[in-house]
């Protein structure tokens, strides 16, 4: 009886471990995805399964296709607007929490004759991966524009030596600035390249004017206008549980209580973190709205 009692117990306090664990697909490794998830583990007692992706694309086919599997992703705005022409049950996606601005640059080489977006037409330009977000972008970039971009899926890492090498004339990298491998450049690299400005009006409609101050990157000596693109961290509801609910209201709890702690020792994409900021097109989750005191 009193092993049958022991038993018992054990089962239900793995049951108990089993609510309490996440899984969050962040992104690439040592990306800014990667690093905020790993700091969200930090303040969470290190309970969560931090998983990789291949790129914000991918992740968004994930969520849609095992949102049993899946419980937090970080997503760039731009594919879960893309998305809603792709997938059914979209309306399914709740963002948990808005990270701010993640901004698009364009870089090319110093020598270069690009010197504005329209100067891209009838260039090879680097998108990433398919799985990456910067695909879609320059792939909104090009649609909205009309400027005829010959767009090449490279690797963002191959796109260094692809640009030195002349395989292609520029490449596009969305993230939240300072992006760490833009920024740790070999020294072979950092007086190679430059940021080319990004102007159209057509942009608005998906992206918000901003700009990459100067010393943003040791190469950058001089203010870069551009566009950026909310980031956030999202759920899907449709497989969603009570304990799946319970562990998210405790998971958002401790970020809105460690939030300063954060902001001083974690990613820099802390620092434009709001609560009561919303993201547009898509729902808060319902415990964002509670913990944060959202309408």
């Amino acid at each position: 009886m009193r092993t049958k009692y022991l038993v018992g117990i054990i089962l239900l306090l793995n049951a108990s471990f089993a609510f309490s664990q996440l899984n969050i697909l962040s992104g690439v490794e040592g990306g800014s995805y990667n690093q905020v998830a790993n700091d969200i583990n930090k303040i969470s007692g290190n309970s969560h399964k931090i998983l990789l992706s291949k790129g914000s694309s991918y992740t968004f086919h994930n969520l849609m296709m095992k949102p049993q599997k899946y419980d937090v992703a970080f997503l760039q705005g731009d594919v879960m607007l893309v998305g809603k022409e792709q997938y059914e049950g979209v309306e399914n996606v709740k963002v948990l929490l808005s990270l701010g601005m993640e901004e698009i640059h364009l870089v090319t080489t110093k020598s270069s004759n690009i010197n504005s977006l329209k100067d891209l037409s009838e260039k090879f330009i680097g998108i990433g991966t398919k799985e990456q977000g910067t695909s879609i972008t320059a792939q909104v970039i090009h649609s909205l524009t009309g400027f005829n971009l010959y767009l090449v899926g490279i690797p963002f890492d191959d796109c260094f030596d692809a640009l030195l090498s002349g395989k292609i004339d520029a490449f596009f990298f969305v993230g939240s600035a300072p992006v760490s491998k833009l920024n740790d450049l070999d020294d072979k690299y950092k007086n190679e390249f430059k940021l080319v400005p990004i102007k159209h009006q057509s942009l608005t409609k998906y992206y918000k004017k901003t700009v990459i101050k100067a010393g943003t990157y040791s190469w950058v000596t001089e203010d870069v206008e551009t566009y950026g693109i909310n980031h956030v961290m999202a759920t899907n509801i449709e497989k969603e549980t009570p304990e799946r609910v319970e562990q998210l209201t405790k998971l958002l709890t401790a970020i809105k209580e460690n939030i300063e702690k954060l902001q001083k020792e974690g990613h820099p994409v802390w620092k434009q973190v709001d609560f009561k900021a919303v993201c547009d097109n898509y729902e808060m989750h319902d415990v964002a709205k509670k913990v944060f005191g959202l309408k």
